[in-house]
């Protein structure tokens, strides 16, 4: 994927950047995942807290464009991000 560089709205300047994902004091970079969250078991909850199942092999990074003008964020997760 060729970095975009303008904005689709106002045609502004792009930067890039990205969107941490903070939890119990660590900063991780955002990831997507395919398909549609699945609960935790009620097992999974008493022994690890509330959250969704996934496969950390099915977790692609998201990149994140921010328009400097109008602030507008395009966020992509490919293959090439990985």
């Amino acid at each position: 994927m060729t970095q975009p560089s303008r904005c689709a709205d106002c045609d502004g300047e792009l930067e890039v950047g990205f969107i941490p994902d903070v939890s119990m004091g660590a900063a991780l970079q955002t990831a997507w995942h395919r398909g549609v969250p699945d609960d935790k078991t009620i097992l999974d909850y008493l022994k690890f807290g509330p959250g969704v199942k996934y496969d950390r092999s099915q977790l692609l990074p998201v990149r994140a464009f921010r328009c400097k003008a109008c602030g507008l964020l395009r966020l992509y997760a490919n293959d090439q991000t990985a």
